[in-house]
């Protein structure tokens, strides 16, 4: 048995989840408080957290789906395997606590076949995980050296302005070197040296990077060649696959699904037909149905209820500046925009973080005194850019900051956007929005994620007090990533009646497109309108770092400017505005990517295009506004050369974004 602390990757300190599953075997202890009053340590964490702070910590997704550990050498495959088991017989716990409600509603239409629907609804369940797993032995320091300089990641490469990468070999290579070879030799303690020339350190530790770049090569080979077992239904004939996965075939017949779909609350859509994962998914964290998931964390129905909201996306879309409309058919409130955002956020160049490769300075993480000594050492041999060696307590330290961050800020942050958090793992983030809150709250996680103060910081339930810290809920700074750091994000804006895990996985092409198409540090944008027509957006969240520090996110702030002159009765640049400036640079193609005239001389062109609809569209903006307005323009203009069409594709996208006459 291993206790937590072995576990280097998630952080579990503070984590919900894990101490809720715990908190039998680790919190239990009993003592007298202040008051005398005899309480368990579980019972005075919630108490100290209040009932409504516990219960959002307390249901926060937070868990990501893959762990690093540290295990007794002959333990590790025991422990990997023993592992595996735990996540699929909770699966099937799971799914034996959700089984008897649709048993109930089955035998309440007096449905026949119930017995297959088990055996089917059973071998669903089973064949759901895919996991993967990989074991490195500890080596010897040669051995380990030699496994380490053979791996890919180990070959010299080029960055990607052209310089040479340093590999994490490499570093390690340096950073002992500058132990045993560079340090002169009365400064070195030969209590840390095996030898009595004090030229081979006695730290194993120090080959932590290499042990880990090991078992990360076998990890990802393990599961580029894992094993695809074949689906075989266990009960045969034809039958209607899954509607969200398109591939599992649904429990029950049509009947029960015609009952489904008639039950109040609108849980099920009359049309959609689930396998057993989806039913899983929509019914285990309603308590009134399942309350396995409450029961399993210790909380009572009303604390749950309220803190794990049940928004439809019709709801999240009111919840747009334009407001409700008034009543659809169904009664139900009809927002004056319809529009949604799904966000997906990801960090950029984690790995890379993770496997020693963007270590901060080494001189950086020293004291004066250190550092003056080290300096022209370093210098001496050329390396004064070593990196920090790649150890245990830095991966601790960085998977705290992750933890930290989806934990405690994600949540806040997405909230008070009126938005909805659908997942948060590390630098992961899942969230639905009001489409015209979508790039203000983009901008908000990511100034938290990097430890910065976020544009509107009083909408927010936290405060960054230090560079790199921020504080919330905790009750004390939290350290994240921090501003080396940077996220990618995507968004896709679609209709509330639109399938929603179309537009999840939109959003996660648009976060991809950020990285490749952007170059990471960026935004995309994928907007689908309702007739079909779709448009595709994206810029850096910075500017190029020769951009003067006032012009480094000029894109965003031009966003903000449009809206807010277009915003009210009485708006003073008109709405036509996008769609007229739209029209007059239609004639020079420039989706093309190609074209007729030099880029200097179209910039040129764009420009007074822009300048003269400004004037046309912008009656009510005094000359100084306008002045600003071209300023901000020319300066987004510079910063779009090669992708002219994301100059005008910015202004159409902020339109739709914050429509509030139901376009389409």
């Amino acid at each position: 048995v291993i206790g937590p602390d072995a576990i280097i990757f998630p952080n579990l300190r503070g984590n919900g989840l894990f101490d809720a599953l715990h908190r039998d075997e680790m919190y239990a202890v009993h003592y007298r408080d202040h008051d005398g009053q005899d309480m368990s340590l579980w019972e005075r964490m919630l108490e100290e957290k209040g009932p409504e702070r516990a219960a959002h910590w307390l249901l926060t997704p937070t868990l990501p789906n893959r762990f690093l550990a540290l295990a007794p050498a002959g333990q590790a495959e025991t422990l990997a395997a023993a592992a595996e088991r735990a996540v699929r017989d909770e699966l099937c716990r799971i799914g034996d606590a959700v089984w008897p409600w649709i048993e109930r509603e089955a035998s309440a239409i007096q449905c026949s076949g119930v017995t297959n629907w088990k055996r089917r609804w059973d071998a669903q369940i089973k064949a759901f995980p895919q996991i993967a797993w990989a074991v490195q032995p500890w080596l010897d320091r040669d051995t380990a050296l030699a496994e380490f300089a053979g791996l890919p990641a180990s070959a010299p490469g080029q960055a990607e302005n052209g310089g040479s990468v340093v590999t994490p070999y490499q570093r390690l290579q340096e950073a002992l070197a500058l132990a045993e070879q560079w340090l002169p030799d009365e400064d070195r303690d030969h209590r840390y040296y095996t030898d009595a020339a004090k030229t081979r350190l006695n730290n194993p530790g120090a080959l932590w990077a290499a042990h880990y770049a090991l078992a990360d090569a076998k990890l990802a080979a393990r599961r580029n060649t894992r094993d695809f077992p074949a689906w075989r239904d266990p009960v045969p004939g034809a039958s209607v696959k899954d509607s969200l996965s398109g591939k599992e075939e649904c429990i029950g017949d049509e009947a029960f699904w015609e009952h489904l779909g008639a039950l109040p609350g609108k849980l099920f859509a009359p049309t959609h037909r689930y396998g057993g994962m989806n039913l899983i998914k929509r019914l285990w964290c309603r308590s009134d149905k399942v309350p396995y998931l409450r029961q399993k964390l210790g909380l009572q129905d009303a604390q749950f209820r309220a803190a794990l909201r049940f928004e439809t996306v019709q709801e999240i879309a009111c919840q747009n500046a334009a407001g409700i409309a008034g009543k659809d058919a169904d009664g139900d409130d009809a927002p004056h925009n319809p529009y949604v955002a799904i966000l997906a956020m990801d960090g950029d160049e984690m790995g890379k973080w993770v496997s020693g490769e963007k270590t901060p300075a080494f001189l950086a993480q020293l004291s004066d005194a250190a550092r003056r000594y080290l300096e022209p050492i370093l210098a001496k041999h050329g390396k004064a850019g070593l990196r920090r060696l790649l150890t245990p307590s830095y991966h601790v330290q960085f998977s705290e900051a992750l933890a930290n961050f989806s934990t405690w800020l994600a949540a806040p942050v997405v909230e008070a956007f009126r938005g909805q958090l659908i997942y948060a793992g590390g630098d992961d983030v899942l969230a639905m929005l009001p489409a015209d809150q979508a790039i203000a709250c983009s901008e908000a996680l990511r100034a938290v994620f990097r430890g910065e103060p976020p544009a509107d910081p009083g909408r927010f339930p936290l405060s960054v007090s230090l560079p790199g810290c921020v504080n919330e809920a905790a009750g004390f700074p939290l350290l994240v990533p921090g501003p080396q750091t940077d996220v990618s994000i995507g968004l896709a804006i679609g209709h509330c009646r639109a399938p929603l895990q179309s537009l999840v996985r939109e959003a996660q092409n648009a976060e991809k497109t950020a990285k490749s198409d952007y170059g990471r540090g960026a935004l995309a944008v994928t907007l689908y309108k309702r007739s079909g027509e779709t448009i595709q957006w994206g810029c850096k969240w910075d500017a190029p770092s020769q951009t003067p520090s006032e012009n480094r996110r000029v894109a965003l702030r031009l966003m903000r400017q449009v809206t807010a002159w277009s915003a009210g009765a009485a708006p003073l640049l008109s709405g036509r505005f996008p769609y007229a400036l739209a029209a007059l640079l239609a004639p020079y193609r420039l989706a093309e990517g190609r074209a007729a005239i030099p880029q200097d001389i179209l910039q040129d062109i764009m420009l007074r295009e822009f300048e003269h609809v400004v004037k046309q569209q912008g009656a009510g903006l005094s000359s100084d506004d306008k002045g600003i307005l071209n300023k901000l323009a020319a300066d987004w203009l510079k910063q779009t050369a090669g992708r002219p069409d994301d100059f005008i594709k910015l202004f159409l996208v902020e339109t739709f974004m914050n429509r509030q006459r139901g376009e389409s």
